[in-house]
């Protein structure tokens, strides 16, 4: 099971999720509208990973932000956005899916 970390006000995680939604892709959403937690762990995983540091030096958050079933993170909203682009990465790293 992938993990997704955004919020239901980000445009770009909404379509991430409903994508995962109608291709069978489980994923645990952590919502920083509901848990404030997980905003936290979100930043303190982010700022530890150098897969996020074009991110950071753009100054983005970085939702929505993916973590993997084999562990591989990644920035879900770099622009320009490709919904299809993300479903691709997280099909290449899950493990139920290959």
């Amino acid at each position: 099971m992938i993990t997704i970390y955004g919020s239901d006000q980000c445009p770009k995680t909404v379509k991430i999720l409903k994508l995962c939604k109608e291709r069978g892709i489980e994923a645990n959403y952590r919502n920083f509208d509901k848990e404030l937690k997980s905003i936290w762990e979100f930043v303190v995983m982010r700022d530890e990973n150098s897969n996020f540091d074009k991110t950071k030096k753009s100054k983005r958050l970085g939702i929505p932000g993916i973590v993997c079933e084999n562990g591989h993170t990644f920035d879900g909203g770099e622009e320009p956005f490709d919904a299809e682009a993300v479903m691709h990465v997280i099909a290449e790293n899950a493990k139920d899916l290959r």
